[in-house]
């Protein structure tokens, strides 16, 4: 049987094992990444790690500057991952786009990335079943398409369903997105991890 959802252990130890799977997927497609996850300016646009685009791009010089006012001004020259992971997709075929949590802003909602590198892994972290790499623009593009209102009576009748997720007795509201129609919308390209 599943557990209820500890975002503070889901992050501590189930984000870690996510971060440690993109940068193998990385270092497998040869990408230059920067790990930005301890950046408070990333952080707050919940972002986790550069892809450097430019070959010109000099990995020790960059990282001695300003990375963030560099990144704002370069955008072209780089791309964006924000890492998330997940011990429920496994069961449900869903990946979640939190919309609200604790009356603010969700993660997904918030984030600034150009992509999420969506893994999910079995409740103890000790096994990695799949990831998906999700265009993020792309992603609430569709969202807006199939519920423009965020209703929940017309989301019944839609491929993305909402959910209320209330571990916390806040006000948390979530979009479940089966992770076939993300994948043969072309909004998510599942990966070999």
């Amino acid at each position: 049987m599943s557990r209820l959802p500890n975002f503070k252990i889901d992050n501590d130890v189930f984000g870690k094992k996510g971060e440690s799977l993109f940068e193998s997927y990385a270092t497998r497609k040869k990408y230059t990444i920067v790990n930005v996850t301890e950046d408070k300016n990333f952080q707050d646009k919940d972002i986790d790690y550069i892809i450097i685009l430019n070959p010109e791009y000099n990995i020790e010089r960059i990282l001695g500057e300003n990375l963030f006012t560099k990144y704002s001004a370069h955008k072209d020259d780089w791309v964006s991952v924000e890492v998330k992971t997940d011990t429920r997709t496994n069961a449900t075929r869903n990946l979640v786009y939190e919309v609200l949590s604790h009356d603010n802003p969700g993660c997904l909602a918030r984030s600034v990335a150009d992509f999420i590198f969506y893994v999910a892994v079995n409740d103890d972290a000790t096994q990695i079943y799949s990831a998906w790499m999700v265009n993020l623009k792309r992603w609430r593009t569709w969202l807006r398409e199939v519920s423009p209102e965020l209703n929940k009576e017309d989301a019944k009748n839609l491929p993305v369903r909402l959910h209320n997720f209330n571990t916390y007795g806040d006000a948390c509201l979530n979009f479940l997105c089966n992770v076939d129609v993300l994948v043969d919308k072309g909004i998510a390209v599942k990966i070999n991890i």
